[in-house]
């Protein structure tokens, strides 16, 4: 199970309740509708985007417990979305647990992951082991 924990909600425990309401920014449809498919079997309420400027648009617009973000997507990549995310946060004392998704090497992008505002990565190919370990090592 390939998974890095990068930023501050690294240390939170591994407990995960069921009904949270989860954005996907994938532009792949196949891994969009996997990964999709297993939030919903958990019991989960998903949104899926296509890029990180339709992540930002409607994590604006309402709430999320979580986001699942690929990191290279057209319009707008993973790390942009994800600051400008954070950007928006600021000040309201929210913090939603971002989780990376990509293909590359976890050990090679891990540190930019955590400069971004990620809070944990996903290698792809996406196993259902990894995503599910990795929402509940940040949501409570």
């Amino acid at each position: 199970v390939a998974l890095a924990l990068t930023g501050p909600m690294a240390a939170r425990p591994r407990r995960m309740r069921s009904g949270l309401r989860i954005l996907v920014a994938e532009d792949n449809p196949v891994n969009s509708l996997l990964v999709t498919r297993l939030l919903e079997r958990q019991g989960h309420a998903v949104t899926a985007v296509r890029n990180g400027r339709e992540a930002v648009e409607r994590f604006t617009a309402e709430p999320f417990d979580a986001v699942l973000m690929d990191l290279v997507m057209p319009e707008m990549d993973g790390y942009a979305a994800t600051r400008a995310i954070r950007a928006h946060e600021q000040g309201s004392g929210r913090r939603t647990p971002i989780i990376a998704v990509t293909a590359e090497s976890l050990d090679r992008v891990q540190s930019a992951c955590a400069a971004a505002g990620l809070d944990a990565c996903v290698a792809k190919p996406l196993e259902p082991a990894a995503v599910v370990e990795a929402l509940m090592s940040l949501v409570g």
